[in-house]
């Protein structure tokens, strides 16, 4: 009789426990409700589309350069005498810079010019040339004792001091243009196809952190070079802007805008899961993720253009890492049992 009973019990609660079981699948959600709509949304994974500009860039690292340098140079040789300018000075094409000792060249040109005039009464026309030639040589020698500056620009080095004896080969000064900057910059093999004269580059340096410049491509090596085992094409931009505070040398940060469509659909790639060939987004309705086709026509590594399947005020979740387990578990809409349910639309757009 004890044994009838603890049988009848065991049968109770089997029955009971079958009962509340049966129950509970029945009023639970399905398998995309439980997997999905069972993980909660924070507000900060929630965006609002909206339209704004795609900018798609090249980015590399140069050295800013005037566009336009020179060491000078005295073409005659001799002691300085005089030095007019500083190191930092900005001059005008044709100042004076530097002077060596001219007696000798004085000398010269005079006694070139005497025996031209003279020879220019009776002498023959092979003499009267020679004298004549002469006669320029010295005067040329005479005039290169004085420096002038070959362009308006800073002299931003001085080599020689006064009393110093220089000659031709001697470095006097290092003068730069900086009314201009280009930067040199390397562009990949695998990237250089994007890249064409007249783009758009936009520059920032750690020398002016809160700033950013413009600039355009101005010029493509015809000549690649190898690096390491990589191989890459010099490209110049030159800058738009000027700063009086640029100095040659100073690095910069060139990023080459090779696509910008303005005033399109973008969103964050973050929002978008991959499917093999095909992109979904989540978006909410009735404040429940679902998945949503979307042709992506380009990424930039933050952002993605959407071409369709979006629309300016839609939601959608920033962040689907954490929903892509539960739509690819057992029961969800796009699990391995039926990877195509809820899902038909996503052709029209491939």
């Amino acid at each position: 009789m004890k044994k009838l009973i603890i049988w009848l019990f065991i049968i109770v609660l089997i029955a009971g426990g079958i009962f509340f079981a049966l129950k509970y699948v029945k009023a639970s959600p399905t398998g995309e409700q439980s997997n999905i709509n069972s993980i909660p949304i924070p507000p900060r994974m929630i965006y609002k589309v909206e339209k704004g500009d795609f900018q798609k860039t090249i980015s590399s690292i140069g050295y800013l350069d005037p566009i336009t340098s020179k060491d000078l140079y005295f073409p005659v040789s001799g002691i300085i005498d005089e030095i007019y300018i500083e190191e930092g000075d900005r001059v005008k094409k044709s100042n004076r810079l530097a002077h060596i000792e001219d007696k000798k060249y004085r000398l010269d040109y005079l006694v070139a010019k005497n025996s031209y005039d003279q020879v220019k009464i009776n002498g023959s026309e092979k003499e009267i040339e020679e004298k004549r030639l002469q006669f320029e040589v010295a005067k040329d020698n005479l005039d290169a004792t004085t420096l002038l500056a070959p362009f308006t620009g800073v002299i931003t080095k001085l080599y020689v001091d006064i009393r110093d004896h220089v000659s031709t080969n001697t470095k006097i000064m290092h003068i730069i243009d900086d009314s201009a900057y280009t930067i040199e910059v390397d562009v990949s093999e695998t990237d250089i196809r994007f890249v064409k004269i007249g783009q758009e580059a936009i520059i920032t340096m750690d020398a002016f952190p809160s700033k950013k410049f413009r600039g355009k491509v101005a010029k493509i090596s015809y000549e690649s070079k190898n690096s390491s085992g990589v191989v890459i094409v010099p490209v110049t931009v030159r800058l738009e802007d000027t700063y009086k505070a640029f100095k040659p040398g100073l690095s910069a940060n060139v990023d080459i805008v090779t696509q910008l469509e303005r005033d399109k659909i973008i969103i964050p790639q973050t929002a978008i899961m991959n499917l093999g060939p095909k992109s979904v987004v989540l978006k909410l309705i009735d404040g429940k993720p679902k998945p949503q086709p979307v042709k992506v026509k380009a990424t930039n590594g933050v952002y993605a253009l959407i071409g369709k399947g979006l629309s300016e005020g839609d939601e959608i979740i920033v962040n689907v890492a954490k929903f892509r387990e539960g739509f690819f578990s057992q029961g969800g809409p796009l699990s391995k049992k039926n990877p195509n349910a809820g899902f038909r639309m996503i052709r029209k757009y491939r």
